[in-house]
């Protein structure tokens, strides 16, 4: 309820995609069972990519960003990348889990430059989740451990499945709404 609640609380699609990669972290504690990082990543359907949108505020998160060969926000994976984990989350609809930040990152970084990612971070898991609206795959999360997979209870992982059903329906219901004032804006400006 809580986490709906900060989600949903706002239209502005920047502060909900803020909140989604936040909420869980520090509104649920998530931190203290060894999530440190959140990634929202969207589909650009005019650019063929899935674009990273927004990044938990956390010191692992730094550090990953810091030692990135490439900024955050230009880490765009193209649709077509078959062999990227976030793509095939994407086109199976279905959660996957890697030890490996270059399935994340591939084609854009190297390998050696996705392992200095990762190591920078002290990240041991990740996990990627498919974002669903209305049937339609709109986008992934990926959520990054210090911890194993086999350390994640089946109780997170519910938790999170919920989770991300609710970002997913957020996520949309914000970019329409920004659309809309956006458009309304416009019509303002031209009727003027």
């Amino acid at each position: 309820w809580r986490i709906q609640k900060i989600i949903l609380e706002s239209l502005d699609f920047n502060t909900v995609v803020e909140n989604v990669v936040n909420g869980l972290l520090e509104e649920l504690g998530y931190m203290d069972l060894g999530y440190r990082i959140i990634v929202l990543t969207l589909v650009n359907e005019r650019k063929k990519v899935l674009e990273r949108i927004s990044l938990s505020s956390t010191e692992e998160a730094k550090q990953a960003m810091a030692a990135s060969a490439i900024p955050f926000h230009d880490i765009d994976i193209p649709l077509s990348a078959q062999k990227n984990l976030l793509i095939k989350t994407l086109k199976n609809n279905k959660s996957y889990s890697t030890h490996y930040w270059p399935e994340l990152f591939h084609p854009v970084l190297t390998d050696e430059q996705a392992i200095k990612n990762q190591k920078a971070a002290g990240i041991k898991t990740s996990m990627t989740f498919p974002l669903t609206v209305r049937e339609k795959t709109i986008g992934v999360m990926i959520f990054s451990l210090v911890k194993d997979l086999k350390d994640v209870s089946k109780e997170e992982r519910e938790l999170i499945e919920g989770f991300t059903d609710i970002v997913a329906l957020a996520v949309e219901n914000a970019k329409l709404y920004s659309s809309l004032a956006s458009t309304t804006e416009r019509l303002k400006d031209a009727n003027h």
